[in-house]
């Protein structure tokens, strides 16, 4: 789509993942202190996030890269005025396209990119029928001996533009202290102007991320974070002048 309009609702939670020190006769007075806030943290934990935030956003694109939100809500926990806005979707692309997905700030080859079949392994799981459409089911990870920054995950595959229709994927290549997931479902939205066939759009973005040993060696972190897309006007009449390219995010 050369340009598009969407409205979209996130909301980003924040959970301390306290890990107590097992009790013991030798441990030091700094390391019984240290224990003794791990465990009041951990009951904090049963009854409260650590942080809640959420937004309501107009999101505007035009090819190749121009995108503009207007939060006209946003929420952090219990204030009224917050200056920060809870967009999901800086975490991770806004779709599963392109040759490279950007994930916390790192390129990912996409296993759908051109020349993926190189580098990944494809594993057909499952054939599911819709109608008279087909969905097929496919696990993905780097091919052996192939050592890159790549994806492992499931992606569910539709006949009708052999579009994705879901996904879920994380970093192949991780380690015991960090772990993250993201999920993307997708629609399709007929055309309605007579001009198209109608495409697939975003309706779900999730992602979860979990530090073990992050703020501290004895608490880690969970942030979670869900995007629903609605509204959406694939071909919006939108021009360059209806956006600011210098200003991506502007708080209503």
């Amino acid at each position: 789509s050369h340009a598009y309009t969407c409205t979209t609702y996130n909301k980003m939670v924040f959970e301390a993942l306290p890990r107590p020190v097992p009790s013991d006769s030798t441990l030091t007075l700094k390391q019984r202190k240290r224990m003794a806030k791990t465990q009041h943290l951990a009951q904090m934990m049963e009854k409260h996030h650590l942080l809640l935030m959420e937004s309501v956003t107009e999101r505007s694109f035009i090819a190749p890269d121009i995108v503009q939100e207007k939060v006209i809500h946003n929420r952090v926990s219990g204030f009224k005025n917050a200056g920060v806005a809870a967009l999901t979707n800086a975490i991770q692309p806004f779709s599963f396209y392109g040759d490279n997905l950007i994930i916390l700030d790192k390129k990912f080859v996409n296993p759908i990119s051109p020349g993926s079949t190189k580098k990944y392994f494809f594993q057909l799981q499952d054939t599911l029928y819709e109608g008279s459409d087909t969905v097929w089911v496919i696990a993905f990870r780097p091919a052996k001996g192939k050592v890159f920054m790549g994806l492992k995950g499931v992606l569910h595959l539709h006949s009708r533009h052999y579009a994705v229709q879901h996904v879920r994927a994380g970093p192949a290549f991780g380690n015991e202290n960090f772990d993250m997931n993201i999920e993307q479902a997708y629609q399709f939205i007929p055309d309605t102007n007579g001009h198209g066939e109608g495409q697939w759009f975003p309706q779900q973005l999730n992602f979860e991320l979990i530090t073990a040993r992050y703020p501290s060696p004895e608490t880690g972190l969970r942030m979670t974070g869900h995007s629903f897309i609605r509204n959406a006007v694939p071909n919006a009449p939108l021009r360059f002048s209806d956006v600011n390219p210098e200003q991506p995010v502007i708080m209503m």
